[in-house]
């Protein structure tokens, strides 16, 4: 048992990481790998220091957004609470904005959106739990287009729809800048 020791056991090693390779170096043994991870299948079972991981997937680390707009979109969608208001008037004022204002806006039109989403779905489980009901079916008709009350602060709209589409939604309703 004690030569069958993985490498994952080793105390001195160090990692690096970038787009097309991955390199473990042995400082105590001065041992140097080189992965190449640039020509693999997207999804591949991958076994990486002695554990086997079935269908993992390479992400595009691309990002869709340019970098003022992912500063932005982290403003006015996960800053609530995140700072002070003595940190938030220390930043440059249209950053101040965004958190200040933007996020305000924000918040209401996905609370809103949220709100549309929800009864959408859950007047497509009545239609599909009773498909042949004249009751549900005249509700669902009632509330079309309505946004009836429902308790959606504790859901995140982020389960709801994908980030692209949050963007895409406040660009359209002039909240997000296009570029």
């Amino acid at each position: 048992m004690q030569n069958k020791r993985s490498i994952s056991n080793k105390q001195n090693k160090t990692i690096s990481v970038n787009a097309k390779t991955m390199s473990v170096v042995y400082t105590d043994t001065k041992k140097y790998y080189i992965y190449d991870i640039d020509n693999q299948d997207p999804t591949r079972d991958v076994k990486l220091f002695g554990k086997k991981f079935k269908g993992a997937s390479a992400q595009d680390s691309k990002d869709y957004l340019n970098p003022k707009q992912r500063k932005i979109l982290n403003d006015i969608l996960y800053s609530k609470g995140k700072y002070t208001h003595e940190q938030i008037h220390k930043f440059p004022l249209m950053r101040q904005y965004y958190i200040l204002e933007g996020a305000f806006k924000v918040e209401k039109v996905l609370y809103q959106w949220k709100k549309e989403l929800v009864s959408k779905k859950v007047d497509n489980i009545l239609l599909k739990l009773f498909p042949n009901s004249k009751i549900v079916r005249q509700l669902v008709k009632i509330t079309e287009g309505k946004a009836l009350y429902h308790d959606v602060n504790r859901i995140d709209i982020r389960n709801l729809v994908s980030e692209q589409q949050i963007v895409a939604y406040l660009q359209q309703k002039g909240l997000f800048p296009k570029s």
